[in-house]
């Protein structure tokens, strides 16, 4: 009995201790500084550290990555989060700015058309 509860505490700890560090890069991506961002970029390793098919993860550390400056860093996490998902018209949208902001039309063009479509198909289905 004792062992079933240690296990269980175990579990309990990991994930509240995933909470407590989702909750510190929310709170780092609110602040419009440098140093924030890349707080949160540190956050989002440690959390894909614990849960590495977290595909939101991916996403909010790109935007962070991309805020702080590092586009080219987050094309690459961008583009590893499109391997986990590639069914998300917000990770097609969130590209598409991405490359706008560093002037690659075409692929800005690419990004906007099928997060379009993918909009358009999951309102076919009835996902939002």
């Amino acid at each position: 009995m004792l062992v079933i509860m240690a296990i269980l505490c175990f579990f309990a700890r990991d994930a509240i201790s995933f909470q407590f560090s989702l909750n510190k890069a929310f709170y780092y991506s609110e602040h419009e500084e440098y140093e924030e961002y890349e707080n949160a970029i540190a956050e989002y390793d440690s959390l894909i550290a614990q849960k590495p098919d977290l595909y939101e993860l991916y996403v909010n550390k790109a935007i962070m990555q991309a805020n702080a400056g590092r586009y080219d860093e987050a094309i690459a996490t961008f583009s590893y989060a499109e391997t986990l998902n590639d069914n998300d018209p917000e990770l097609y949208y969130n590209m598409a700015y991405l490359y706008d902001m560093v002037g690659n039309t075409d692929m800005y063009e690419q990004c906007l058309n099928k997060g379009t479509a993918l909009e358009f198909e999951n309102s076919l289905k009835g996902e939002d």
